[in-house]
């Protein structure tokens, strides 16, 4: 709600009109939307339970800022533009299995209640070192695939458990 909010807030200050705001705000959130209804169907959970993992693992890993990020960056070929696609998918998919992996070990009840600190908690040292590796890409003056490729890769090494 927060990034949709901010995304439509930027877009009105653009002077865009509120309808076509609201969509261009809503991007993410409609390309997520497939991921959470397979990963609901394949646990037999609601989907609100789902898209609350969902979106707290990507909030917590700065996945929507990685795709922001990428889609700042102005493609100048053909192959440019096929990458960005390829990276942001690549972070969907990322947020898919790690959302489909604490469902799978961390739900311990039809409300995951505790999934998402027990995740947390697990992984608490991959977490904090990969926030400082998103603090230190932040403050770079511009921000590049490869930043983003090797960001992709380290969020490769979190898991829901102890592989």
């Amino acid at each position: 709600k927060q990034v949709f909010d901010a995304r439509f807030a930027r877009h009105k200050e653009a002077k865009i009109p509120d309808a076509l705001a609201r969509t261009v705000a809503s991007f993410d959130s409609i390309s997520a939307a497939c991921d959470i209804v397979q990963v609901a169907r394949n646990y037999n959970l609601p989907v609100e339970i789902v898209g609350a993992i969902y979106f707290e693992i990507g909030a917590k890993l700065n996945l929507s800022w990685m795709r922001q990020a990428i889609r700042k960056i102005s493609p100048h070929s053909y192959w440019q533009r096929i990458s960005s696609k390829t990276i942001i998918d690549d972070i969907y998919d990322q947020q898919k299995r790690l959302t489909t992996e604490v469902i799978k070990y961390l739900c311990k009840d039809n409300v995951c209640s505790t999934a998402i600190d027990s995740w947390t908690e697990e992984n608490h040292v991959q977490i904090a070192r990969f926030d400082n590796f998103i603090k230190d890409i932040k403050v770079q003056e511009e921000t590049d695939y490869s930043m983003i490729v090797v960001a992709i890769r380290k969020v490769r090494d979190i898991y829901a458990v102890e592989a």
